[in-house]
C-alpha cells in the first residue's frame, strides 16, 4: 500500500518541477525579447547618427558653395532637404543652441571664446547641430562657449 501512497507524490513534485521549468522558459522569452529591442534600438540609434553626420557635412558644403554654380548650390540643398524629411519623418528634430545658457546635457562644448559681449557660459556659435528624437538626446550639440576675459597685471 505503501507505493499507491508515493505515486501521486511523485506525480505531484513532477507537476511541479514543470510549472517551475515552464515559467522560466516565460521568462526567459520575455527576458530575450525586451533583448532585442533594445539591440533593435541600438542599432537604429547608430545608423540615425551616421546620417545626421552626413547632413551636417551636407549643410557646411551648402553653406560655402557660394562661389559654385546655382546648380550645385540647389542639387545639395534638395540632397539636404530631402533627408530633412526623412529624418522628421522617424521623429527627429533638430534645435539651436546659439544664444542659450551652455547645457552640458545637450550640448558639447568644443571650444571656449573670451568675450564680454556675452555672459560667461552663453553659445556663441554652434560647430554642428543637436538632434533628438521623440524627446531622447540623439546628438548633442557642438558649440563655442563664451568666457569672461582674462584680466590683465595691469588693471
Amino acid at each position: 500500500m505503501s507505493q499507491d501512497n508515493t505515486v501521486p507524490e511523485d506525480q505531484a513534485a513532477l507537476t511541479d518541477k514543470y510549472l517551475r521549468v515552464l515559467a522560466e522558459l516565460e521568462n526567459l522569452r520575455k527576458q530575450h525579447r525586451l533583448e532585442l529591442a533594445r539591440a533593435k534600438t541600438d542599432a537604429e540609434h547608430r545608423i540615425l547618427v551616421g546620417v545626421l553626420e552626413v547632413i551636417d557635412d551636407i549643410e557646411r558644403a551648402v553653406e560655402h558653395c557660394e562661389a559654385n554654380p546655382a546648380e550645385a548650390n540647389q542639387g545639395l540643398a534638395l540632397t539636404r532637404n530631402k533627408a530633412r524629411n526623412i529624418l522628421q519623418a522617424e521623429g527627429i528634430e533638430a534645435y539651436s543652441a546659439v544664444g542659450k545658457t551652455f547645457d552640458a546635457t545637450l550640448m558639447d562644448a568644443i571650444t571656449v571664446c573670451s568675450t564680454n559681449a556675452l555672459p560667461p557660459g552663453t553659445v556663441v556659435n554652434q560647430i554642428s547641430r543637436g538632434y533628438t528624437r521623440r524627446g531622447q538626446l540623439l546628438q548633442a550639440a557642438q558649440v563655442t562657449v563664451a568666457i569672461a576675459p582674462k584680466e590683465s597685471p595691469d588693471e
